[in-house]
């Protein structure tokens, strides 16, 4: 008896004695909450300007595309993969394939190849009307990501809208592919479905472009060349969200804005990495020499500022003025001398319509755009100049300007639904049913 008093009591001591592991659980179960919650702050804590509109969207978006970044910055440093295509990678593990068909849907989505290209063709799957419109989206990402997959959502989106076939295309993308290699596959495209209309049931003359960022650039440049085919019709119209159409001052009124508010290494695009894309899609390679002088804005030399036929095109002074009341503190940098040698090397690319659309120096008869620009957007002041110059050439211009919004609003976004980008998207379809 005595002996199973003594093992009782020693067994009720064994189970209410906290244990050495339990404690080492409970300071892991610590340390990894409390790093979990100290990244999270870190990669959350990005600048919001007053009146960017749905902020804490905004914060969760960018913060993701912080990660991402860092992800492909290691796998640089760590395995000597190119940050561009580490970057790309990451994001394309992220992504899910189109799906041929959604739930409620009527579009079905089929993957195909035209003129040696790689297509995503969105098409109704009742389709209410034959020989009728239909659309060329090219997806934005800086010349070096992105896809149909990634845009699929919003892509699908427009299609089932506008109820037309609507072609996405995964054109070739840097740094493995250099310019014009984006804008070739592009060009093809669209002038294969122009030259091949009835076997798709559309009406040629009916055909429009569109694209956001990278993608409304492609999008300006296909159109300028179309146009200059004699042996096929104008597209009918270009919608352009957020394009980038010059190259020759990255310090522009809205790049000024840009850096005060969010800083050298904030923001959707930093200002290494909107110097870095330039080096990646016309060298195909980082070369320093061309991201330091684009960051430091010496690119263009003064005698091109004097002289040059298309310096008259970037102007601050084409900027409205209650755009440059904020955050605006140099003019155009013409004094500067620049870095001629590079001139020598690229600047012929830089003059070129099919990387920068607005170098083209006759507007006249282009088809009618849609133009979109963004209040915290450092690509603003190039949307607002290619309006200008469409103008200036009489050619017919929808320009909507979103207070409070910035790159990438448009989408994809998933899952996250911002209204201005909602807006836009309204803007944007109006626009296109008002012109096929």
């Amino acid at each position: 008896m005595k002996t199973t008093a003594n093992a009782s009591t020693q067994t009720s001591e064994i189970t209410t004695r906290p244990t050495n592991h339990g404690r080492a659980g409970l300071v892991c179960l610590f340390v990894i909450g409390s790093v979990f919650i100290g990244t999270t702050a870190f990669y959350l804590n990005v600048p919001i300007p007053d009146g960017l509109q749905d902020p804490w969207q905004y914060r969760l978006l960018t913060g993701g595309k912080r990660v991402v970044s860092d992800m492909a910055a290691f796998q640089e440093l760590a395995f000597g993969r190119p940050y561009p295509i580490s970057l790309r990678n990451t994001v394309e593990m992220l992504t899910f394939p189109s799906p041929s068909e959604v739930e409620g849907s009527n579009i079905l989505c089929s993957i195909t190849a035209i003129a040696g290209v790689k297509v995503h063709l969105y098409e109704p799957i009742e389709r209410k009307t034959h020989d009728g419109p239909a659309l060329i989206f090219l997806h934005g990402g800086g010349f070096f990501f992105g896809s149909s997959d990634m845009w699929d959502s919003l892509i699908r989106r427009i299609a089932e809208e506008l109820d037309i076939l609507v072609v996405s295309v995964d054109y070739r993308l840097a740094p493995e592919h250099v310019h014009p290699a984006a804008f070739d596959d592009c060009y093809a495209v669209t002038k294969w479905i122009l030259e091949n209309a009835v076997g798709f049931g559309i009406d040629r003359t009916r055909v429009g472009i569109s694209g956001d960022s990278a993608g409304g650039t492609l999008a300006a440049a296909v159109a300028q060349y179309i146009h200059d085919d004699n042996t096929l019709p104008d597209l009918k119209y270009q919608a352009l969200i957020y394009p980038v159409s010059q190259l020759l001052d990255i310090e522009t009124p809205a790049q000024q804005k840009y850096r005060r508010h969010f800083g050298e290494n904030g923001g959707m695009i930093t200002w290494w990495e909107a110097a870095a894309l330039v080096s990646w899609y016309v060298l195909g390679k980082s070369d320093e020499e061309v991201i330091t002088t684009f960051m430091e804005n010496t690119q263009t030399p003064s005698q091109f500022w004097q002289e040059g036929v298309q310096a008259k095109f970037v102007n601050h002074t084409l900027v409205p003025e209650e755009f440059t009341m904020d955050g605006y503190y140099s003019p155009l940098p013409t004094n500067r001398e620049g870095n001629v040698k590079l001139w020598s090397d690229i600047g012929s690319t830089l003059l070129d319509p099919r990387l920068c659309p607005l170098m083209r120096l006759n507007m006249s008869n282009l088809p009618p755009a849609f133009v979109a620009t963004c209040e915290f957007d450092a690509m603003r002041d190039n949307g607002i100049y290619y309006v200008k110059r469409l103008e200036q050439d009489d050619v017919a211009v929808v320009w909507k300007h979103y207070e409070g919004g910035f790159h990438g609003v448009f989408g994809p976004s998933w899952p996250f639904t911002f209204k201005i980008g909602e807006q836009m998207f309204a803007d944007y379809i109006q626009f296109i049913k008002s012109h096929w």
